[in-house]
């Protein structure tokens, strides 16, 4: 994570702590330490990235992702970005771009995202991309048992409001509305 505000990485460092798979191996101030970190071969699976820093900055610091193809690994998270720049970034295939006041389950689920688009077990089911955890979530919920979300959570191994960012997903993605919903998506697809 790249941030100049040792504040706001406290906070993200927490945030990441409560993600399974996931750690915070490098925290820096400045845009250039992660170019460094980079230029000595060391690749994260997830950056995520401040757009206002003293020295260099995150449109630089874009730049060079964009030279090392690695913005699709990038959470862009600032305090305002303008609409024309929010259309540069999700034009430039930045899959994340986020203010500073979003919801901390917004961000957790995107780094979980991108933690598990850089496994090749990643199935994809009538074109749609479903994470290996989520599909462990649908397969649960499938259960004669009839797991409560929070005996899923358990089973799992995460929080309680994980398996909630799960149910959101899947319900977008799948255009459902309704766990009932998603097992007959199931079903219907062999996913049980």
């Amino acid at each position: 994570m790249v941030d100049d505000h040792a504040v706001v990485r406290s906070g993200l460092k927490s945030l990441v702590k409560n993600i399974e798979y996931a750690e915070c191996a490098w925290e820096f101030q400045d845009g250039q330490e992660l170019i460094d970190l980079i230029k000595k071969g060391e690749i994260p699976d997830f950056i995520i990235l401040d757009l206002s820093m003293p020295i260099t900055n995150g449109d630089t610091t874009i730049e060079f992702l964009a030279q090392e193809n690695l913005l699709d690994r990038l959470i862009i998270l600032s305090f305002d970005i303008n609409p024309n720049d929010l259309y540069r970034y999700k034009s430039m295939g930045i899959p994340y771009i986020f203010s500073k006041s979003v919801n901390a389950h917004e961000i957790q689920n995107a780094i979980e995202n991108l933690i598990f688009q850089q496994s090749s077990d990643t199935p994809i089911i009538n074109n749609i991309n479903i994470t290996p955890r989520e599909l462990e979530f649908i397969r649960l919920i499938c259960k004669e048992e009839e797991y409560t979300y929070e005996q899923i959570a358990d089973i799992m191994g995460v929080h309680v409001r994980t398996i909630d960012s799960f149910r959101k997903s899947l319900f977008l993605k799948l255009k459902i509305k309704s766990k009932t919903g998603l097992v007959l998506y199931a079903l219907k697809n062999n996913l049980n």
